[in-house]
């Protein structure tokens, strides 16, 4: 057990990128947007390789930044992947 999206992942890094090594991102047919690296538009979800998916149990959620930014463009439905 360990806590995600704190240091306590970091004894995992290892495991991790080599178990997610063989991901294969592919683009989204919905816009996506990360709560990991929070920006202004959509991410590029071609780019999201096992570094990103350790980064996002890692790092802390970016969640309201995100929604925040949503909302304030405009959008009004959210899925939750």
């Amino acid at each position: 057990d360990y806590a995600s999206h704190s240091p306590h992942v970091e004894a995992l890094e290892e495991h991790l990128l080599t178990v997610l090594a063989d991901i294969t991102p592919q683009a989204a047919s919905i816009p996506f947007h990360s709560t990991t690296h929070p920006i202004d538009r959509p991410t590029d979800t071609t780019t999201l390789n096992s570094t990103y998916w350790y980064d996002n149990l890692r790092q802390p959620v970016h969640f309201h930044t995100t929604l925040t930014h949503l909302n304030n463009t405009g959008h009004t439905t959210y899925i939750e992947t």
